[in-house]
Protein backbone atom coordinates (compact mmCIF):
# COMPACT_ATOMS: atom_id res chain seq x y z
CA UNK A 1 0.00 0.00 0.00
CA UNK A 2 1.66 3.52 -0.84
CA UNK A 3 1.52 6.72 0.61
CA UNK A 4 -1.02 9.29 -0.58
CA UNK A 5 -1.18 13.14 -0.08
CA UNK A 6 -3.12 15.79 -1.93
CA UNK A 7 -3.91 19.43 -2.34
CA UNK A 8 -6.82 21.09 -0.25
CA UNK A 9 -9.86 21.99 -2.74
CA UNK A 10 -10.19 25.55 -1.29
CA UNK A 11 -7.05 26.56 -0.28
CA UNK A 12 -3.91 24.25 -1.94
CA UNK A 13 -2.40 23.67 1.10
CA UNK A 14 -0.87 20.35 1.24
CA UNK A 15 -3.49 17.38 3.19
CA UNK A 16 -0.82 15.63 5.42
CA UNK A 17 -1.30 12.43 7.12
CA UNK A 18 -2.99 13.09 10.65
CA UNK A 19 -5.06 16.55 9.38
CA UNK A 20 -8.49 16.43 10.10
CA UNK A 21 -10.20 17.15 7.10
CA UNK A 22 -13.59 16.71 5.30
CA UNK A 23 -13.99 14.70 2.15
CA UNK A 24 -16.84 16.09 0.07
CA UNK A 25 -19.41 14.25 -1.56
CA UNK A 26 -20.53 14.84 -4.92
CA UNK A 27 -24.68 15.57 -4.65
CA UNK A 28 -25.65 12.40 -6.48
CA UNK A 29 -24.34 10.20 -3.33
CA UNK A 30 -25.29 12.75 -0.38
CA UNK A 31 -28.30 9.84 0.53
CA UNK A 32 -25.58 7.44 1.50
CA UNK A 33 -22.92 9.54 2.63
CA UNK A 34 -23.91 13.21 3.88
CA UNK A 35 -22.21 16.15 2.40
CA UNK A 36 -19.07 15.35 3.41
CA UNK A 37 -16.93 12.44 5.71
CA UNK A 38 -15.75 14.15 8.44
CA UNK A 39 -13.65 15.68 10.39
CA UNK A 40 -11.65 12.55 10.31
CA UNK A 41 -8.22 12.39 10.74
CA UNK A 42 -6.09 11.25 7.37
CA UNK A 43 -3.79 7.84 7.90
CA UNK A 44 -1.63 9.13 4.88
CA UNK A 45 -2.89 5.69 2.80
CA UNK A 46 -6.28 7.01 1.41
CA UNK A 47 -8.46 6.49 4.36
CA UNK A 48 -10.24 8.96 5.59
CA UNK A 49 -12.19 7.24 8.79
CA UNK A 50 -13.76 4.19 8.15
CA UNK A 51 -13.41 5.20 3.90
CA UNK A 52 -10.87 4.34 1.78
CA UNK A 53 -10.87 6.95 -0.92
CA UNK A 54 -10.12 5.08 -4.15
CA UNK A 55 -13.31 2.96 -3.71
CA UNK A 56 -15.57 6.23 -3.14
CA UNK A 57 -13.79 7.35 -6.34
CA UNK A 58 -14.46 4.38 -8.25
CA UNK A 59 -18.24 4.07 -6.86
CA UNK A 60 -18.57 7.47 -7.88
CA UNK A 61 -17.40 7.18 -11.45
CA UNK A 62 -18.75 3.56 -11.78
CA UNK A 63 -21.25 4.71 -14.97
CA UNK A 64 -18.48 6.41 -16.69
CA UNK A 65 -15.59 3.71 -16.56
CA UNK A 66 -14.34 3.13 -19.89
CA UNK A 67 -12.06 1.31 -21.84
CA UNK A 68 -10.00 4.00 -22.55
CA UNK A 69 -9.40 4.93 -18.78
CA UNK A 70 -6.58 2.67 -19.04
CA UNK A 71 -2.95 3.81 -19.26
CA UNK A 72 -1.33 2.40 -22.16
CA UNK A 73 -0.68 -1.16 -23.63
CA UNK A 74 2.99 -2.19 -22.60
CA UNK A 75 5.35 -1.40 -24.84
CA UNK A 76 7.90 -4.06 -25.39
CA UNK A 77 10.74 -1.87 -25.84
CA UNK A 78 9.93 -0.91 -22.03
CA UNK A 79 10.90 -3.84 -20.44
CA UNK A 80 14.55 -5.34 -19.56
CA UNK A 81 15.95 -8.82 -18.82
CA UNK A 82 18.10 -10.41 -16.22
CA UNK A 83 19.77 -8.19 -14.08
CA UNK A 84 23.40 -7.39 -14.06
CA UNK A 85 23.84 -9.56 -11.11
CA UNK A 86 21.89 -12.63 -12.43
CA UNK A 87 24.29 -11.98 -15.36
CA UNK A 88 27.30 -12.21 -13.13
CA UNK A 89 26.08 -15.23 -11.42
CA UNK A 90 25.49 -17.07 -14.91
CA UNK A 91 29.19 -16.40 -16.00
CA UNK A 92 30.39 -17.59 -12.54
CA UNK A 93 28.03 -21.17 -13.31
CA UNK A 94 30.17 -20.93 -16.52
CA UNK A 95 27.62 -19.83 -19.13
CA UNK A 96 28.85 -18.03 -22.41
CA UNK A 97 27.78 -14.46 -23.46
CA UNK A 98 25.47 -16.64 -26.23
CA UNK A 99 23.24 -18.47 -23.55
CA UNK A 100 23.51 -15.24 -20.78
CA UNK A 101 22.16 -12.93 -23.80
CA UNK A 102 19.72 -15.78 -24.51
CA UNK A 103 18.55 -15.97 -20.80
CA UNK A 104 18.31 -12.34 -20.70
CA UNK A 105 15.94 -12.12 -23.74
CA UNK A 106 13.65 -15.10 -22.45
CA UNK A 107 13.53 -12.95 -19.23
CA UNK A 108 12.81 -9.70 -21.43
CA UNK A 109 9.81 -11.54 -22.61
CA UNK A 110 8.73 -12.95 -19.33
CA UNK A 111 8.59 -9.56 -17.71
CA UNK A 112 6.88 -7.97 -20.86
CA UNK A 113 3.96 -11.09 -21.52
CA UNK A 114 3.37 -10.40 -17.27
CA UNK A 115 2.99 -6.76 -18.21
CA UNK A 116 0.31 -7.58 -21.14
CA UNK A 117 -1.17 -9.99 -18.47
CA UNK A 118 -1.47 -7.53 -15.55
CA UNK A 119 -2.89 -4.73 -18.10
CA UNK A 120 -5.43 -7.09 -19.38
CA UNK A 121 -6.68 -8.33 -16.18
CA UNK A 122 -6.69 -4.22 -15.08
CA UNK A 123 -8.95 -3.61 -17.96
CA UNK A 124 -11.31 -6.40 -17.39
CA UNK A 125 -12.12 -5.66 -13.97
CA UNK A 126 -12.62 -2.52 -14.62
CA UNK A 127 -15.35 -3.29 -17.66
CA UNK A 128 -16.73 -6.48 -15.19
CA UNK A 129 -16.96 -3.32 -12.21
CA UNK A 130 -18.97 -1.11 -14.82
CA UNK A 131 -21.19 -3.56 -16.97
CA UNK A 132 -22.70 -4.37 -12.96
CA UNK A 133 -20.72 -7.97 -11.77
CA UNK A 134 -21.93 -8.21 -8.27
CA UNK A 135 -19.05 -7.28 -5.38
CA UNK A 136 -19.33 -11.02 -4.59
CA UNK A 137 -18.57 -12.15 -8.01
CA UNK A 138 -15.88 -9.42 -8.12
CA UNK A 139 -14.16 -10.14 -4.92
CA UNK A 140 -13.83 -13.85 -6.11
CA UNK A 141 -12.58 -12.37 -9.44
CA UNK A 142 -10.43 -10.36 -8.57
CA UNK A 143 -10.07 -9.97 -4.90
CA UNK A 144 -11.28 -8.12 -2.06
CA UNK A 145 -8.77 -5.14 -2.97
CA UNK A 146 -10.67 -4.61 -6.64
CA UNK A 147 -12.74 -1.43 -6.00
CA UNK A 148 -9.06 0.46 -4.55
CA UNK A 149 -7.64 -0.72 -7.22
CA UNK A 150 -10.33 0.12 -9.80
CA UNK A 151 -9.91 3.72 -7.89
CA UNK A 152 -6.54 3.79 -8.41
CA UNK A 153 -6.64 3.05 -11.93
CA UNK A 154 -8.69 5.52 -13.20
CA UNK A 155 -7.44 8.31 -10.44
CA UNK A 156 -4.95 9.76 -12.86
CA UNK A 157 -8.13 10.44 -15.68
CA UNK A 158 -10.39 13.63 -15.76
CA UNK A 159 -13.52 12.68 -14.16
CA UNK A 160 -17.01 13.27 -13.70
CA UNK A 161 -16.80 13.13 -9.57
CA UNK A 162 -12.93 13.90 -8.42
CA UNK A 163 -11.55 13.64 -5.10
CA UNK A 164 -12.26 16.72 -3.06
CA UNK A 165 -10.69 17.06 0.20
CA UNK A 166 -10.64 20.37 2.23
CA UNK A 167 -9.55 20.86 5.92
CA UNK A 168 -13.08 23.67 5.90
CA UNK A 169 -15.93 21.92 6.96
CA UNK A 170 -18.43 24.28 5.19
CA UNK A 171 -17.08 23.90 1.86
CA UNK A 172 -19.79 22.27 -0.92
CA UNK A 173 -18.36 19.05 -3.32
CA UNK A 174 -19.98 21.38 -6.59
CA UNK A 175 -18.17 24.95 -5.78
CA UNK A 176 -14.86 23.32 -5.14
CA UNK A 177 -12.15 22.02 -7.49
CA UNK A 178 -10.67 19.08 -7.75
CA UNK A 179 -7.87 17.90 -4.71
CA UNK A 180 -4.71 17.83 -6.78
CA UNK A 181 -1.93 15.11 -5.68
CA UNK A 182 0.65 16.68 -3.57
CA UNK A 183 3.92 16.83 -5.74
CA UNK A 184 5.35 16.62 -2.27
CA UNK A 185 3.60 13.53 -1.38
CA UNK A 186 2.96 15.32 2.45
CA UNK A 187 6.36 16.34 3.10
CA UNK A 188 7.93 19.60 2.84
Amino acid sequence: MGFFSWLDCVTKEQIKRCDEVYVLIPEGFTDKYGTAIGPVLYDGFGHFGRYDIYELLAEWNRDQIVPEMMSGYPLHEKYSGLWDYEKESLRRKGKNEDEILRADEEKREENYQNACRRWRNELNRMMDYHDGLSHSNMVSKYGKEYLREIGIDISENKLLYPIKITHYKDAVYKNCRESLIDPEQGCQ
